[in-house]
């Protein structure tokens, strides 16, 4: 049996998430500037805004934590700058930060995608990135079936 290639969060995802993995998705045919101020932009606002929309609801959404990871992963693709050093300081404290609000609240994660999103954010506060990345990327059937082919 082949192993199995996993999606993005589920089956219904992946083709979406193909489908818009296109140069011209990512502005890659509108210049490098264009690109950079966006991931820089991105790189800014994203994990913080992400902690205090998290901090702010009543119960975990599992939106926030997918979001971040996927985002937080995708620095490790190419060609992805690394986060400037003058915002790496306030980049890892709200990792950090949402790392905290994920361990002190899985308790009421309702469903296993908050459980599975909370879970990556934990792995990637811990360096354990390629655990993140099964979690966020890969269905439990999928998991399922890389166990049972021993891949």
């Amino acid at each position: 049996m082949a192993a199995t290639k996993c999606s993005l969060t589920h089956g219904q995802h992946s083709q979406r998430s193909r489908r818009h993995q296109t140069p011209e998705r990512y502005g890659q045919n509108s210049g490098k500037s264009s690109i950079t101020k966006a991931i820089s932009v991105t790189l800014r606002t994203q994990p913080y805004l992400s902690v205090r929309i998290e901090a702010s609801r009543p119960a975990p959404d599992w939106n926030t934590y997918v979001l971040v990871s996927t985002i937080e992963l995708a620095r490790d693709e190419r060609p992805n700058p690394p986060v400037p050093d003058w915002l790496q300081p306030q980049y890892a404290d709200s990792l950090h930060t949402l790392a905290e609000i994920a361990s002190a609240r899985f308790s009421s994660a309702k469903d296993t995608m908050t459980a599975r999103g909370m879970l990556a954010i934990l792995a990637i506060s811990k360096q354990a990135r390629t655990y993140a990345r099964l979690l966020v990327s890969c269905a439990e059937d999928e998991v399922l079936e890389l166990i049972e082919s021993g891949a």
